[in-house]
């Protein structure tokens, strides 16, 4: 058999269970989705190819969680901060002062967690989060993974040690990150640039380290660039970014996340290029330790506790939905009549050919608003987006894709999933009064 030639086989695949509401993807926004869903009483179906939940925030150790609080104010309420404070009460997180959060950056010489969000431990996460879904009733599905989808029978296919089987359900929310889902049905979506679809934004294998004294490199930071460019001269460093970025995103004295790695040309749906980037990440961070550990104060006995299991993946598919929303949405705040998150971040653009970083800030006191349409892909009835994958202009997408961000948005679609199917009617015709009354009665914060 050549490359060129494929291969079919056909195999009677049995429905093994149903529900209202499958959620595919238990990162950050799959998680709220199905709290949410299972919460506004949907029979509901949470699917995770890992085993153990988290996403992001566990399986590529992206912490601290941001942003929650801005302007002295809560943007994000409902089942996300209730996930960080049962987290705080155990303490396993740390919130910043409201007094603390930070309402302009320009100010700001370098990202300082204390200011920015809530620090947290990551294997306290998975099994507080874990809990939660529990409670909820959620039925969760470990190390299985979405292979098919079929919108008009309203199956999905997945296959795991079980082999494959399918589930019936009525409504699907698409937590995968990726729009996986959407892709399977063949809705619309965006990546890259029209004329180049690897011109994105590069993933990041992250790293903790403990034994650092955090107070003393701290000190240093203003001789970074310095530092830098004399490991550079001297061979020791091939610095992928522009900056030195770590910071104290758990909860315990002596560790601190390293930001540091960088790998261009990266699309995270194709496998290969995911083998290459996990395989570059890891030398990277290797060389970075050594770096850390001669040139930097504070770092010199630091050790390696471990590098995430997953690269950090920051842009693939944006999904067409109902709207797009823009740049001119996120920095101005434009007010819409379906808005079911709040977010507030610059549009943060990492290059995605060598180093340097973009980032337009919104005006003090401007919040962004996701509206409902976003998670809508165009022409959907029993399909909805949530996380980094809803439907953004790329500077958009920028600015949303932070953690705190998409536990708001999957709180949303959650909500409306529940809604949907219990009214068997079309996501599209959700109605948003009762969607937003709902939300707020479970303590998201909308406005």
């Amino acid at each position: 058999m050549t490359h060129s030639q494929t291969v079919t086989h056909m195999r009677e695949v049995p429905v093994v269970d149903s529900a209202d509401v499958i959620i595919v993807g238990a990162g950050p926004g799959g998680i709220m989705a199905a709290i949410a869903a299972a919460a506004n009483g949907a029979k509901t179906l949470l699917i995770e190819r890992y085993g153990f939940v988290g996403g992001a925030l566990t399986n590529s150790l992206v912490a601290p969680s941001q942003v929650f609080s801005v302007f002295g104010e809560p943007i994000v309420g409902g089942f996300p901060r209730q996930l960080m404070e049962r987290l705080a009460a155990s303490g396993n997180a740390i919130f910043p002062p409201l007094d603390k959060t930070f309402g302009d950056w320009r100010g700001l010489t370098y990202w300082d967690p204390e200011v920015l969000g809530v620090r947290f431990d990551p294997e306290a996460l998975k099994n507080e989060a874990l809990d939660m879904l529990l409670e909820y009733g959620v039925n969760v599905r470990f190390h299985t993974i979405a292979v098919d989808y079929i919108p008009d029978s309203g199956v999905i296919l997945t296959y795991s040690k079980s082999g494959y089987e399918a589930f019936q359900g009525k409504v699907f929310i698409d937590c995968s990150g990726d729009g996986d889902l959407a892709k399977m049905a063949g809705y619309s979506f965006q990546k890259g640039e029209p004329d180049d679809e690897k011109d994105l934004q590069p993933p990041t294998l992250m790293m903790r380290l403990g034994g650092v004294d955090y107070e003393v490199a701290n000190q240093y930071r203003p001789s970074f660039p310095e530092i830098i460019e004399t490991a550079t001269r001297n061979g020791d460093l091939n610095l992928k970014r522009e900056d030195l970025l770590f910071y104290r995103g758990t909860v315990r004295a002596g560790e601190c996340i390293v930001n540091c790695s960088r790998v261009y040309r990266i699309d995270g749906t194709d496998v290969v290029d995911l083998t290459e980037a996990e395989i570059e990440g890891r030398r990277q961070n290797l060389e970075l330790l050594r770096f850390f550990r001669k040139y930097v104060p504070g770092f010199q006995n630091a050790y390696l506790i471990d590098m995430a299991p997953q690269i950090g993946i920051r842009e693939t598919r944006r999904v067409v939905g109902e709207y797009v929303l823009t740049r001119d949405d996120v920095l101005q705040g434009t007010q819409f009549s379906d808005t079911i998150a709040l977010s507030y971040w610059p549009v943060d653009k990492h290059r995605s050919d060598g180093p340097g970083t973009m980032l337009d800030f919104p005006a003090p006191g401007v919040l962004t608003r996701i509206p409902y349409r976003c998670l809508v892909p165009l022409g959907s009835d029993s399909l909805l987006v949530a996380g980094r994958c809803i439907s953004t202009t790329r500077e958009a997408f920028a600015s949303i894709r932070v953690s705190a961000t998409v536990m708001a948005i999957g709180q949303g679609a959650g909500t409306a999933a529940a809604l949907a199917a219990q009214a068997q009617i079309s996501v599209r015709d959700v109605r948003i009064d009762q969607l937003q009354d709902r939300l707020k009665s479970q303590g998201a914060v909308i406005r």
